[in-house]
């Protein structure tokens, strides 16, 4: 599919981005129309079963939601929580001191309400860029406001260059220069269509692309900023995963697709097992587990071929 290549392209036209936010204020009329049900799940964090093999493809229809994980989960979609309480209350266990900041052994956004449940792209090779961004982008909105609002992805395909043939990270000129539309007045298609008029309830000023091979660096922006779009640095076998944890290919092999998705955690396995990290897949609730990928995270391992942060704001 040409991800890889892509994807490389695209984040090149945002490398020299400066990571701040831009708030911008919404029209209470916009607000009134947006979907503002909290579907976010939380997760079992113990070691999966050991890998097996079995059939990739998703047998949800486009667009379809359905919740990924244990029943018993927080909503966390009070407006009163606070992006300090929900960074202080995430579920970690001990602490480690990286670059003078205090970081946990694990987090998952999904246990504080701020992940909405897995979607299936369809064959819309844009739809899964489109997708992992809007999940980003849903976290840390949620973070920050304490509402976990639904956006169209499918504005992104229409409208931001991304189209169904191919993928990558949006050039983002849609998200720096104007924002996102509710996804309930901007529903996704699975197909590409012509960009339609749209009022925005996110707002964002840039993206900002960071070393996707710095496990540091991509833990501090997970705990401290939300969600991260990544691309999975993949091997021919990725489609075929079916549960426990995914050994990504050396450093020096290129990636086969470079497959988009939301980082959403991850999990020190300690004596239990080794780490791996969260990422939540847009092919639909019957691939992977439950439409999530665990994969092995460590010293030498290269899980990401490119990681970026969206933050969006009202």
């Amino acid at each position: 599919m040409g991800w890889a290549s892509f994807g490389k392209t695209a984040a090149c036209s945002i490398a020299c981005a400066l990571l701040f936010l831009w708030v911008a204020a919404c029209s209470s009329g916009s607000q009134g129309g947006a979907d503002a049900s909290v579907d976010g799940a939380a997760s079992d964090s113990t070691v999966p079963d050991s890998a097996n093999e079995g059939d990739g493809g998703g047998a949800d229809g486009p667009g379809a939601e359905a919740d990924a994980g244990a029943p018993d989960a927080a909503d966390g979609a009070d407006a009163s929580d606070s992006a300090a309480d929900d960074a202080s209350d995430a579920a970690w266990v001990d602490e480690d001191e990286v670059d003078g900041e205090t970081l946990p052994d694990g987090i998952d956004w999904r246990a504080r309400g701020k992940v909405r449940p897995v979607q299936n792209a369809g064959s819309c090779g844009g739809g899964l860029s489109a997708i992992a961004v809007t999940g980003a982008l849903e976290g840390t909105y949620a973070i920050q406001t304490g509402l976990l609002q639904a956006l169209s992805s499918q504005a992104l395909v229409d409208c931001d260059g991304l189209g169904c043939a191919d993928g990558g990270a949006p050039a983002s000129s849609l998200l720096v220069g104007t924002g996102l539309p509710a996804q309930a007045s901007y529903p996704y298609t699975g197909v590409q269509g012509t960009c339609r008029t749209f009022t925005p309830v996110v707002h964002i000023a840039q993206v900002a692309p960071f070393p996707a091979d710095d496990d540091d660096e991509v833990m501090e922006n997970l705990v401290d900023i939300g969600p991260l779009f990544v691309e999975v640095h993949d091997d021919a076998s990725f489609m075929l995963y079916h549960g426990g944890i995914y050994e990504p290919p050396a450093c020096s092999t290129p990636a086969v697709n470079a497959w988009p998705g939301t980082l959403v955690g991850w999990v020190s396995g300690g004596d239990a097992g080794p780490d791996y990290w969260i990422v939540r897949m847009s092919f639909g609730t019957s691939w992977g587990v439950q439409g999530y990928v665990y994969i092995h995270k460590g010293p030498g391992i290269c899980a990401f071929s490119q990681a970026i942060t969206f933050v969006g704001g009202p």
